[in-house]
């Protein structure tokens, strides 16, 4: 069926301006969900907590545990495989953050020589470094 819209062009039914106007909010929501779910996996990408850990000392890190300060858990052991002298290994974070941003970095080398460094606001982190003399830090942004 035709009919002569109000400019006087004629056009199919079901191409009626409310038929427009539906489909072009159907695909206005369908680019706004798009745009939402690639920012909500951005996010999941960088989470201010993420960090390197750079292996500058002549061991193999074996073990590593990063938990809240406020835990007296470890929980699990975070390597799939030892990191050697010169290694990087990029530590993502998922899940819920802790308030404060604050965890305990627990090390093992391959000797069973333990290491540790507390209270370290991840968030302001780009990277642990591990040295023969202890763990210290690089700032974000350094």
């Amino acid at each position: 069926m035709r009919y002569i819209r109000e400019r006087g062009d004629i056009e199919e039914k079901g191409n009626s301006r409310m038929t427009t106007r539906l489909s072009n909010l159907v695909r206005a929501g369908a680019v706004a969900g798009l745009m939402l779910a690639g920012s909500a996996t951005a996010a999941l990408a960088d989470d201010q907590r993420d960090f390197d850990i750079v292996n500058g000392s002549t061991s193999t890190i074996t073990k590593l545990y990063v938990a809240p300060s406020a835990s007296s858990e470890w929980g699990p052991q975070l390597l799939q495989g030892p990191i050697g002298p010169g290694g990087v290994l990029h530590i993502t974070f998922t899940g819920p953050g802790v308030p404060g941003c604050q965890y305990d970095v627990h090390i093992s080398y391959n000797d069973d020589r333990p290491d540790q460094l507390n209270n370290v606001v991840v968030c302001n982190i780009n990277s642990l470094n591990v040295a023969d003399s202890g763990i210290t830090f690089t700032l974000a942004g350094q």
